[in-house]
């Protein structure tokens, strides 16, 4: 499965966060790795122009335990330096993330 976690960067702070993700993406493959993840890398969302800078995550994982699994890190280092880095360079705006499935897996429901 793929999750697609969305985030707005901060005014301003563009240059910077395009900086900390170069700096960065082994340390947040390292933590992927403990989650039984795998970091498939930060992407910006390119198509328009103007107004505030968006993007997402991209991970893959197999099962849906792998999710639980991931929120046993929260108080591990590596997990404490990454969240207060993304907390000062990304806005804390609601957005949507969503995990997809292939379609092959997708089950369908057949309601009465």
């Amino acid at each position: 499965m793929l999750y697609i976690g969305n985030f707005k960067v901060k005014e301003g702070k563009f240059n910077e966060f395009q900086a900390w993700i170069k700096a960065n993406e082994k340390a947040l493959t390292k933590w992927a790795q403990k989650a039984g993840w795998k970091y498939l890398g930060t992407f910006y969302y390119v198509l328009g122009t103007g107004g505030p800078a968006h993007g997402c995550f991209l991970w893959e994982f197999s099962k849906y335990a792998d999710i639980d699994k991931s929120r046993g890190l929260f108080g591990d280092a590596t997990d404490e330096k990454l969240s207060k880095a993304l907390t000062d360079l990304l806005a804390n705006d609601p957005m949507h993330d969503h995990i997809l499935r292939p379609m092959g897996e997708a089950q369908v429901y057949k309601f009465q």
